[in-house]
C-alpha cells in the first residue's frame, strides 16, 4: 500500500486507485496535489474495502485486470454496498475487448460511473473525473506554476508519452494475441467438430458392425440349418436310391431269370416245331402212303374183277 497524506485522507479528500499496477497512481499523484487531493493505491479488494470502510474516497477509480480477481466484480461488490455505493467510480480496462466489455456492463444495475479504455491521457481522466466530484478542471497550460512544477508536468508527459507507446504496443501485442486466440479457438472448434463427427461415424460403423454380426449370426443360423437340412435331404435321398438300386436290382435279377425262362420256352417251341414238322411229314408220307395202298387195293380190286 502507498500512502501519501493520512490527514487529507481522514478529511475523506483523496482519490482510491484499486490496481495491481502503482504506475498509474504515480502518474496521477502529482496532478491530484495540484487540486488539493491525495491518492491512494489498493493492491486488491480486500485493502480497498477496508480503506474505504476506514475513510471513503472522494472517488474509485478501479483496473479491469486486476492481480487477483476481476475488476467488475470489484465494480458490482461496491456499487451494491449501501454505505458506499454513491460513491463516484471509474472503471478502466486495457483489454483488447474492453469496449464491447464496457457496452455489456453498462447494461447492468451495479454498473460503474464511467468507462475509460487504455491507454488514456490523463487531461482525458481528469475530465472524466471532473465530471463526477467537484473541482476545477484542468488545463493544459499552466501559467501560473512554477517552472519546477512546470519540469514535473514536462516530465509527466513525456512518461504519459512513453506509457502511451508502450500501452500501444501493449494493445497490439494483445490484440494480436487475441486473433491468435481467437484463430486457436475456431480450430479447437473445428476440431471438436471433426472430432464429434468421427466419433458420430465410429458409432455408426459400430452399428453398422454390430448390425452385421447380428446378420451374420442369423446367416449362420440359416447355413447351419439348411446344411442340416441339406444333409437330411441327402441321407434321405441316398436311402432313396439305395431302397430304388435294390429294387432295381432284384427286377434285374428277375429279368434275367425271365429272359432265362422265355429261352427255355423258345428252345422248346422251337423243338415243338421241329416235332410238329416232323409229324407233319410223317403224316404227309403217310397220306401218300395210303393214297398208293388206296390205289393198288383199286386196282387189285379191279385186277380181280376182271379175273
Amino acid at each position: 500500500m502507498v500512502s501519501t497524506n493520512k490527514t487529507n485522507m481522514n478529511n475523506s479528500n483523496y482519490l482510491l486507485v484499486i490496481d495491481g499496477d502503482r504506475e498509474l497512481h504515480q502518474q496521477l499523484h502529482p496532478a491530484m496535489q495540484q487540486l488539493s487531493l491525495t491518492t491512494e493505491v489498493a493492491m486488491s479488494e480486500q485493502e480497498a474495502v477496508h480503506k474505504i470502510r476506514t475513510t471513503p474516497p472522494r472517488l474509485i477509480l478501479v483496473s479491469a485486470e486486476l492481480p487477483e480477481g476481476n475488476g467488475y466484480l470489484v465494480c458490482k461488490r461496491l456499487k451494491k454496498d449501501q454505505n458506499n455505493g454513491s460513491i463516484p467510480l471509474i472503471l478502466y480496462s486495457a483489454s483488447a475487448s474492453a469496449e464491447a466489455d464496457f457496452k455489456k456492463h453498462r447494461k447492468l444495475q451495479h454498473r460503474a460511473d464511467a468507462y475509460l479504455k487504455k491507454p488514456f491521457h490523463m487531461l482525458d481522466l481528469l475530465d472524466t473525473m471532473s465530471e463526477l466530484i467537484a473541482f476545477p478542471k484542468p488545463s493544459p497550460s499552466r501559467p501560473k506554476a512554477n517552472k519546477k512544477d512546470e519540469a514535473k508536468v514536462l516530465d509527466l508527459e513525456k512518461q504519459l508519452a512513453k506509457e502511451q507507446k508502450r500501452c500501444q504496443k501493449i494493445d497490439a501485442e494483445l490484440q494480436t494475441s487475441h486473433e491468435k486466440l481467437a484463430q486457436l479457438q475456431q480450430k479447437n472448434k473445428e476440431q471438436h467438430n471433426n472430432q464429434q463427427k468421427l466419433k458420430a461415424q465410429i458409432q455408426s460403423l459400430q452399428q453398422v458392425q454390430k448390425e452385421e454380426a447380428a446378420q451374420s449370426q442369423q446367416w449362420a443360423k440359416k447355413e447351419k440349418a439348411l446344411a442340416t437340412k441339406h444333409k437330411k435331404a441327402q441321407e434321405t435321398l441316398r436311402e432313396y436310391y439305395k431302397d430304388k438300386i435294390k429294387k432295381l436290382q432284384v427286377e434285374a435279377k428277375a429279368g434275367e431269370k425271365l429272359q432265362e425262362e422265355m429261352e427255355t420256352m423258345r428252345q422248346t417251341i422251337l423243338s415243338l416245331r421241329q416235332e410238329v414238322e416232323a409229324a407233319v411229314q410223317e403224316n404227309q408220307k403217310a397220306k401218300q402212303d395210303l393214297e398208293k395202298e388206296r390205289a393198288f387195293r383199286k386196282k387189285l380190286s379191279s385186277v380181280l374183277e376182271e379175273s
